[in-house]
């Protein structure tokens, strides 16, 4: 019977070792605890049965204890932090005095008859048993223990029957562990005097909490947006799993759209207006193996409903359904459809208000750009800043034979060098993915019509010479002066000035900010991409200047990132 003591003792540390290899950020402390006490309480019970003399098998018998008092304390914790009990912490504070004080008594075995009157050692085939004589607080332990076994009953009768916001399927779980409880402590009493079964009944209750595990970290949301959407500004999130079970919302899902609130967890959608949409489009996204998305007017809203795959080590788990307020953009697409009619009535009224609508409007399209553009947050803010960081280098310099409207011009045409992608479809510009041949040919396309809706906006409006500019940055931002950029191939001093200044700019932030299909690079890093692409993909004439302000760069991506 040694062999089941120390079989049971392995076992338990496997499950240790399984933990903490698949240990979450999300996952509560609890359980560390808890998976710690376990092989301590095991080792316990090995070292009784190895025990040569009753010291020693009282000392085995308080680590033994250890798991006695303190496991259905942690476990009842754990019940309650899933059910969410409003008073699991008035809770915790009295079963961690009851724990402590119970403890407490059995230290004192071996000092008094208040626990165990009398003990001595037993070796049956080279196992040692303690020979026990109940003291009058025994029974406090069967208390004790029952007393747990009844409140986790009530925790799950109480989850079962009032709360939406909690998956059955877990507190299933949870009733297994019950189960097993109940089962080991009746049985136990059967065969006391033989072999004991509380070390085999740790390994399978554990062995369940990792399935436990398993399932919280798919159903926690927290995590879930963190995961798959980092960097986005997202208004609500909706998690499914693989078979449309729903598996929970923010509360601002919820606070919005009072059908979610009513849905209950890991039962299917029901039938309904929205939930009909979710199913069309994710019905769509599995058709068309790619992101998909549907609006929504709700109380003077408009909101996109965007569908995310939820994929974790190349296993689809389920989809997120993340949910923007697209008020302002559509507010914004509303605005260029009538503003051809606008201006013309406008330029006759008043020119100079016709100029500042145009710059709103500018400005609005870049950013209506990047909100389109879901991996490069904040670029059009950032690199005009590192445009102008440059322009300063260079004018003190005097790299190039130019006047400060030059350096001027470019500054204001920065904003605008992406202007084009406004042409590109959502489909190709958000892929996560790495692009098809036919892909990248259409992304390319947004320089040249970039340059034609600058032309189109400020052609007439604005002095010729920052037309120019400002078509030339949109145009030729991606050329190399080696000749292998886009979309002209141009070399050399065939690029212009502006546009190289633009290109060093774009892929400096690029380098140094995070996307979502990448991590940024540190700043040493970018310097040696920058410096070793001088003469190849940048202007050698701008690595004097890059050299003097990257300290400059560093400091405001340090402060604004």
């Amino acid at each position: 019977m040694l062999a089941y003591y120390i079989i049971s003792f392995i076992l338990v540390m496997i499950n240790l070792c399984i933990f903490v290899s698949t240990k979450k950020k999300n996952i509560s402390s609890l359980y560390s605890v808890l998976y710690m006490i376990i092989p301590i309480a095991t080792l316990g019970y090995l070292l009784e049965a190895l025990s040569q003399d009753k010291y020693a098998a009282i000392m085995a018998l308080k680590i033994v204890y250890i798991g006695g008092a303190f496991i259905p304390f942690i476990t009842l914790l754990i019940l309650g932090r899933l059910i969410d009990y409003k008073y699991q912490h008035i809770i915790g504070m009295i079963g961690f005095i009851l724990a402590v004080a119970f403890y407490s008594l059995i230290l004192t075995i071996g000092y008094n008859d208040l626990y165990y009157k009398s003990f001595d050692v037993v070796q049956r085939n080279g196992i040692t048993y303690l020979v026990k004589e109940y003291g009058p607080l025994h029974s406090l332990y069967t208390i004790y223990i029952m007393g747990y076994v009844v409140v986790d009953i009530i925790f799950l009768v109480y989850a079962f029957l009032k709360q939406k916001s909690v998956s059955y399927k877990n507190l299933l779980y949870f009733v297994i562990i019950t189960c097993i409880t109940l089962t080991v402590s009746v049985v136990s009493k059967a065969v006391r005097d033989n072999v004991d079964l509380m070390p085999i009944s740790y390994f399978i209750s554990g062995l369940v909490l990792l399935l436990l595990l398993k399932r919280l970290n798919i159903y926690n949301l927290r995590s879930a947006a963190t995961n798959n959407l980092e960097n986005k500004t997202y208004y609500g999130c909706i998690v499914l799993d693989n078979n449309l079970n729903y598996l929970g919302s923010n509360d601002k899902a919820l606070n919005t759209f009072t059908e979610i609130g009513e849905l209950k967890i890991d039962r299917v959608l029901p039938e309904g207006d929205l939930f009909d949409k979710i199913r069309h489009a994710i019905d769509k996204s599995n058709n068309n193996n790619e992101e998909s998305y549907f609006h929504l007017e709700r109380n003077e809203k408009n909101y996109r409903f965007t569908i995310t795959k939820n994929i974790h080590r190349n296993k689809k788990y389920g989809y997120y359904i993340e949910i923007l307020d697209d008020t302002k953009q559509e507010q914004y697409i509303k605005l260029l459809n009538n503003y051809s009619h606008d201006l013309s009535k406008t330029v006759k009224e008043q020119t100079a208000h016709i100029k500042e609508i145009q710059d709103k409007i500018i400005l609005g399209m870049a950013n209506m750009v990047e909100t389109r553009d879901e991996s490069t947050g904040g670029h059009v803010k950032r690199t005009s800043e590192v445009v102008e960081i440059i322009v300063e280098s260079l004018k003190k310099l005097k790299t190039y034979d130019v006047d400060d409207d030059f350096y001027e011009y470019v500054r204001r045409a920065a904003p605008m060098h992406d202007l084009g992608k406004i042409t590109i479809s959502d489909d190709i510009l958000n892929k996560p993915g790495k692009f098809t041949k036919e892909e990248f040919e259409i992304m390319k396309s947004h320089a040249s019509m970039g340059e034609k809706m600058v032309g189109v906006i400020l052609d007439g409006i604005e002095n010729e010479r920052f037309v120019s500019i400002t078509k030339n940055v949109a145009r030729y931002h991606h050329e190399k002066v080696n000749g292998c950029g886009y979309p002209d191939r141009l070399k050399g001093d065939e690029i212009p000035i502006e546009a190289r200044i633009m290109a060093l700019a774009d892929v400096y932030d690029a380098l140094v900010s995070k996307r979502c299909y990448k991590e940024k690079m540190t700043f040493e890093e970018a310097y040696n991409i920058i410096i070793s692409s001088m003469g190849t993909h940048f202007d050698k004439n701008l690595q004097e200047a890059f050299i003097d302000c990257h300290k400059k760069l560093e400091k405001y991506y340090t402060i604004n990132q």
